[in-house]
């Protein structure tokens, strides 16, 4: 199974990324969004699923990961339970509230409401998928992994 953590380039200018920036300065890392990869289209996008607040929230959604955005990570997960996971949280909203939680940790979120890698850790099963932003993920994901 394929995760895809996104990285703006840098290159980009500064108004366009602000909210990418301020993710990656307050949560040290340098991604702000994370997507699951549940197949590649004929077309060389990929169908993708996370949270979104560009989306209002649980979706699907095809993208194209360029290497130039995107870093692309494989880990040992069951697809299957992922996709199940999605496509019964499809259509829930994003939660802010929840991602107000990283800068104030007495902040919680909803339970019918999703931030993405919150989404992406509940979909692979992780328990307590509410502490994990993008760059903690990528961390746990890459350390963990053969």
């Amino acid at each position: 199974m394929k995760i895809a953590f996104y990285k703006y380039p840098a290159k980009a200018a500064w108004y366009k990324v602000l909210h990418h920036q301020l993710v990656c300065w307050w949560t040290h890392g340098r991604y702000s969004h994370v997507e699951v990869i549940f197949g590649r289209n004929p077309n060389g996008t990929y169908m993708c699923a996370s949270a979104s607040a560009r989306d209002s929230g649980v979706r699907f959604k095809d993208i194209n990961l360029v290497p130039e955005k995107w870093d692309i990570v494989d880990i040992r997960a069951d697809q299957a339970q992922a996709l199940a996971w999605f496509n019964a949280q499809a259509g829930k909203r994003y939660d802010y509230l929840a991602w107000l939680g990283f800068l104030f940790r007495e902040v919680t979120g909803s339970k019918d409401r999703w931030f993405c890698s919150e989404a992406v850790a509940a979909a692979i099963g992780f328990s307590d998928p509410w502490r994990f932003d993008p760059n903690t993920l990528y961390t746990v994901l890459t350390r963990t992994q053969p």
